[in-house]
This record gives C-alpha cells, structure tokens and sequence, in this order.
C-alpha cells in the first residue's frame, strides 16, 4: 500500500498519511542552523522569493509568459536565463517535494539538474548563498537517494540581472542536518525543552 503524500498550500505543510511531517526549512530554522526571525519585511521577501521560483519554474518547463512578469521579478528571471545559458545545464525536475520515508521529513528541491555531465541539485536564493544553504541541500540530497548521488550548488540570483553559483562539497553536512533533524524532533517531544523533571 502506498503512503498518502500530501503538500497543503496554503500551511506550507507536508503530511505523510495524514501525519505532519517537519520540512527542512522549519528544521533549520527551529535549531538555530538557519534563522530568518531577524530579516526585515520577512513577508514580502518571501512572496518575491515564491514568484521568482515559479517564474524560473515556468522558463525551465518553457511555459513562462513573459508578459505576465512583475518588473520587481524580471531581474531575477533574467539572471536565472543567463545562468542557463551560460552553463547549459539542463533542468530534470523543479520544485521537487517529497520526504524520506525513514526519517520522516519533506521538502521541495528547486531543481535537480544535469550541469557539466553531473546530476546536481540547485537551490535558488534571491539573497547571498549562506554555509546553511549546504546542509538544506544535503537534506534533500538524503530524500532523493543520498548525498553522494549529487552535486550541490547554491543559485544567487540577483536584482542586477547576474547570478553566482557556489558549490558545497562537504560531505559533513549530511550529518550536521541529521544533528539538527535530531535536535528538532527531541525538541518537538519535549515541548521545546521546557519541561521540568
């Protein structure tokens, strides 16, 4: 019988047969390897960073109408089409969700692509690349088929019309996110680690 995997969009809420399961973001997030608290604005950057993933979504699938661009968003989509024609890297998949049946998280991949001949996974930012961007694509590396079955490369996009790519090549990351998963989840069960013995 196969689990019941389902995305609630309007939550951003993964459930596996009707169980909650924790995203990698929200784990990076509540274990402190990542923090977005502190960022000014933080709604609208994420709505701009939801419309920039669809469009580069939409331009991956050949399905972008040009037209319908905000002008906020056609710098980004600009140096996303710049980054695949420079690189020819061939996107296989976008905005991939799915979860490990074992450790049982989820999550969406930007994209997993072919670039130079490798299978990689790209994970877009409208931001800089931070050291935390290695160990979210080392957890969706470990959903997809493990770590060593990718490259992993940060994709910053910027308002400028460039982009910058950065690799992640340690293969340490895969156990900082499996420490932070761990964190989480006792975090989780003890109530944020609140209670008292």
């Amino acid at each position: 019988m196969s689990a019941d995997f389902q995305f609630d969009t309007e939550t951003h809420s993964y459930y596996l047969d009707g169980v909650k399961l924790p995203s990698v973001t929200q784990v990076l997030n509540s274990t402190g390897v990542a923090s977005y608290q502190d960022v000014p604005a933080m709604e609208y950057y994420l709505d701009r960073g939801t419309a920039i993933h669809k469009a580069c979504e939409l331009l991956s699938r050949g399905n972008l109408d040009e037209d319908s661009l905000d002008d906020r968003i056609k710098p980004y989509v600009e140096a996303f089409r710049k980054f695949l024609s420079d690189t020819d890297a061939v996107i296989e998949q976008t905005e991939v969700r799915t979860y490990h049946p074992a450790h049982r998280y989820a999550g969406t991949v930007d994209a997993v692509a072919v670039l130079n001949g490798r299978r990689c996974l790209l994970d877009y930012k409208t931001t800089v690349v931070t050291a935390w961007t290695g160990i979210q694509l080392a957890a969706y590396a470990e959903m997809l088929g493990g770590i060593t079955e990718f490259r992993r490369f940060g994709l910053a996009l910027t308002k400028d019309k460039t982009y910058k790519l950065v690799p992640f090549r340690d293969m340490t990351d895969r156990s900082v996110w499996y420490a932070a998963l761990t964190v989480h989840k006792w975090k989780a069960n003890n109530n944020s680690g609140s209670k008292q013995q």
